[in-house]
């Protein structure tokens, strides 16, 4: 890491905002009364219809958000190395989108299964959620490594504390209920 200066206000901003569609599905899992008027549908495999949304919207922004940090090393390590990165540096570019396919995937499976009223499908949705959180993880490992300036790291702790925190909590909620 070096210490490059200040990260600029409205970098940190709009990066710690990125966090608030992950806290906002976790207070819709935690309180689906709040978006459904009191009332909750359960579908025929025991999921709450809100709480499957809930989950839903935190995997899908989690994997758009992941994907568009996969990109964003991937353009960096081109930048770097002059258009002539290594196999290293082009592997972990793509691993963390790959990663996020695979956990949106499981999590699709997981929840078409709930219609089925398999105890399958809680596992998989859990799983989904839990391979999305260790995407970010990985993501930060490689961020940790890459040199970026102090604050940009602090910042990247925090924004992926948080996105694992809410995936981890669904994860487990949803391994709870089902």
């Amino acid at each position: 890491m070096s210490d490059q200066g200040k990260v600029p206000t409205h970098v940190s901003v709009l990066t710690l905002s990125g966090i608030l569609p992950f806290i906002l599905s976790v207070v819709a899992f935690q309180f689906p009364s709040l978006l459904v008027g009191g009332t909750a549908e359960m579908n025929p495999g025991g999921f709450d219809l809100t709480r499957l949304g809930a989950t839903a919207s935190t995997v899908l922004y989690g994997v758009a958000i992941l994907s568009f940090m996969a990109g964003a090393r991937w353009g960096d390590s081109l930048r770097r190395n002059s258009f002539a990165p290594s196999l290293t540096a082009m592997v972990a570019a793509v691993l963390p989108a790959l990663l996020a396919w695979v956990a949106g995937l499981v999590w699709f499976a997981g929840s078409i299964l709930s219609l089925a009223e398999t105890p399958l499908s809680g596992r998989l949705v859990a799983t989904g959620c839990f391979l999305l959180a260790g995407g970010f993880c990985l993501q930060l490992a490689a961020d940790l490594r890459a040199g970026f300036p102090d604050g940009y790291v602090r910042l990247r702790w925090l924004a992926t504390a948080g996105a694992v925190i809410s995936l981890c909590y669904l994860a487990g909620s949803v391994l709870a209920i089902n």
